[in-house]
């Protein structure tokens, strides 16, 4: 239908078509954004006069609604009994996917293990931010081509804009949730137990598996 489209009217109508075609779902997922948004709100305030009431599963179900994930009771009692709880729930909570609990340990650790190295991480952001301004400047050069009539204006090419865009939101989101981390981890996470010792522990050594001791030509002796 699009390839027809194009041969009668040109590609420069490629893109008000896409537009009515995209625009109304582009509403509905805003306004759905932005409800869903407020009546999470408004559950986390009907539910916050029974927190005398509250367990541990309450207050996980309860925090979810006021900042969107899922984070274990022991590390949100932790942050609540911060001077600045609410600002801790929330950086926490937008760095929460770089990080996980083990429920049998009651320890923090890196969800890539690579990460519990400082120097890791700072390389993963920079490659993350290069990343993204090389993918950005690819997507507008790709768009102005299609748009100037340089390239063609078939479903091809704006597959591939359409993918080049994603993968340059999701650079973006990566390199902005490190840097939060490095900003935010020592200040709320950092006293809390973590596997290896510390979150800076060059190697997850909990998952590594226990050397043999060696045997000394004595003993063998």
């Amino acid at each position: 239908m699009i390839e027809l489209w194009l041969k009668h009217y040109g590609p420069q109508w490629l893109l008000p078509l896409a537009a009515i075609v995209l625009v109304p779902f582009l509403a509905k997922g805003i306004f759905g954004l932005q409800r869903s948004r407020s009546q999470d709100r408004k559950d986390f305030l009907d539910l916050w006069p029974k927190r005398d009431q509250a367990d541990d599963l309450w207050l996980q179900v309860a925090v979810r609604h006021a900042y969107g994930t899922y984070l274990p009771a022991a590390v949100l009692r932790y942050l609540i009994s911060q001077p600045q709880g609410a600002r801790a729930l929330l950086e926490v909570s937008e760095i929460w996917p770089l990080i996980e609990w083990n429920d049998e340990s009651g320890q923090l650790y890196w969800r890539d293990p690579r990460y519990f190295s400082p120097a890791a991480r700072r390389w993963d952001y920079r490659f993350s931010l290069i990343g993204y301004f090389i993918s950005a400047a690819v997507l507008m050069i790709g768009l102005w081509l299609v748009l100037a009539g340089y390239a063609k204006g078939s479903w091809v090419e704006w597959t591939y804009l359409w993918a080049g865009s994603v993968a340059t939101f999701y650079l973006l989101a990566k390199q902005e949730r490190l840097k939060t981390a490095e900003d935010s981890l020592p200040r709320w996470l950092g006293k809390m137990v973590w596997e290896g010792g510390s979150y800076n522990h060059a190697k997850n050594v909990s998952r590594m598996a226990p050397r043999k001791p060696r045997r000394s030509k004595r003993s063998a002796d």
